[in-house]
């Protein structure tokens, strides 16, 4: 195979056709191949991205009197920016830089909650911000901003969230999602650090690379949602809601990189010890994610099973009455569930994941806090298991799996088990059913109602 930085590699040719706008399907399929199986190519591509973004970023500046760097470059520059790429390659690379410096970046941000916010290294008067309360810039208290003031963009470096919810959107293709207290700081649009607080990104394929740094870890996208929570106690949670990342432990004298995927979430304390996260709470958005204990309506305390540390990162996710038509069973995998008997709509809803039926030996502590209804969700296929026949009672109705697949479109039938749990405590489940040789079959998922219901 080529070099990555071969301008032989169809591979650079492909990435180049994506950035001008005329990439084929074959060609961002090679893309998504080459970004994740190729370290070089992808850092390659981290940079052309960032590039790419700059260049649009001080394009949008270009009225900015304050902006004399962006005179340097002409319109027919920026718009056959990649003719020359080789030979311009490491004056585009400086070029990116010194704008990162002195333009900071581009934020279009918008609420969810009620936030208080202040803004630092402003270089443009306003935030495009709605309904915000006690908006600080440069430490300037201004006055309120609501749906009927003008909307703008603004550049800056940091920003500190008091309380509430604000939702953003950089220049690189990456929306943020803040809640609750936060400090970041913005080194350019591909490279946020976390002094503190909890943070969602949703990348977009032009923002793969996009990089989240914190104390105690850094994680570099690779197209995906993922969120990190960042604790003024040196502890670092990081979450993926889809796709994959690079989890890079960089403590002073080494670094060692973990690549996570959809469904997994990992601890990084201040001694660089990475721990699973067994347990992930969740809403019905995919920033709506804690790594708290569930609300005490909920009759589902905690999920836990007996992997051991290092075999498994995937998370149980609590849905607090979750259970809908069309939710997904799995946390890494996109079947889907339907025709939900209407006892169990609005249940206490846990998506399990799919690798936990590869052991025969497999057990899942549930921990209920109240007297409970608990529900089983089992695919139908082979015999089935015998603690489900000993120690719950078969619904007459089933639900649905469904493939998301449009290849594949096809059904599994689901049954649904039910036990009366008397009193708050810790049940025991096991493994999934076989067939007649010993093969496992597709893994279940939990549910529940409190008694009083």
């Amino acid at each position: 195979m080529k070099e990555a930085n071969s301008k032989d590699d169809p591979r650079t040719e492909s990435l180049f056709r994506y950035l001008d706008g005329q990439a084929t399907d074959a060609d961002v399929h090679l893309l998504e191949n080459a970004i994740v199986n190729d370290t070089k190519f992808r850092d390659l591509a981290v940079e052309c991205f960032n590039i790419d973004s700059q260049l649009d970023q001080l394009r949008y500046t270009s009225n900015d009197a304050s902006m004399s760097v962006e005179r340097t470059i002409q319109p027919e520059t920026l718009g056959n920016r990649w003719a020359s790429r080789w030979k311009g390659w490491s004056m585009a690379a400086t070029a990116s830089t010194i704008m990162a410096v002195v333009v900071g970046i581009a934020v279009w941000a918008t609420h969810t909650s009620h936030p208080n916010v202040s803004v630092a290294g402003v270089d443009a008067e306003f935030v495009k911000l709605e309904n915000v309360v006690g908006l600080q810039i440069d430490g300037r208290h201004e006055s309120n901003y609501d749906d009927q003031k003008s909307i703008q963009a603004i550049h800056f470096r940091q920003l500190q969230l008091n309380d509430g919810k604000l939702a953003m959107r950089l220049t690189s293709d990456v929306r943020l999602f803040l809640e609750g207290s936060c400090d970041l700081q913005f080194l350019d649009p591909m490279h946020v650090q976390v002094k503190h607080g909890k943070v969602t990104a949703e990348v977009g394929v032009q923002g793969i690379g996009f990089r989240m740094d914190t104390r105690q870890a850094s994680v570099v996208d690779l197209g995906t949602v993922f969120g990190v929570d960042a604790n003024k106690n040196g502890k670092t949670d990081v979450v993926v809601l889809q796709g994959k990342v690079h989890l890079i432990d960089h403590p002073n004298s080494t670094e060692k990189t973990v690549e996570l995927q959809q469904g997994e979430a990992v601890r990084i304390d201040s001694q660089h010890y990475i721990a699973r996260i067994a347990n992930i709470v969740c809403g019905s958005n995919d920033e709506d994610w804690s790594t708290q204990p569930p609300p005490t309506a909920c009759s589902i305390v905690k999920v836990n099973d007996n992997f051991l540390r290092d075999q498994e990162s995937f998370y149980y996710r609590i849905f607090p009455r979750g259970l809908r038509n069309d939710v997904r069973l799995y946390v890494n995998h996109p079947q889907q569930i339907e025709e939900i008997p209407e006892e169990l709509i609005g249940a206490d809803f846990v998506q399990t994941f799919r690798a936990a039926r590869k052991r025969a030996t497999f057990q899942l502590e549930v921990e209920c806090s109240r007297p409970t209804r608990l529900f089983v969700l089992m695919p139908k296929s082979g015999l089935t298991a015998g603690w489900l026949t000993q120690n719950f009672e078969r619904m007459d109705k089933s639900l649905w799996l469904k493939s998301v697949d449009s290849a594949k479109r096809s059904r599994i039938a689901v049954e649904v088990w039910k036990r009366d749990i008397q009193s708050s405590g810790t049940i025991v489940l096991g493994e999934t059913n076989r067939d007649q040789h010993g093969n496992p079959g597709l893994m279940y998922a939990i549910a529940a109602k409190p008694l009083s219901d």
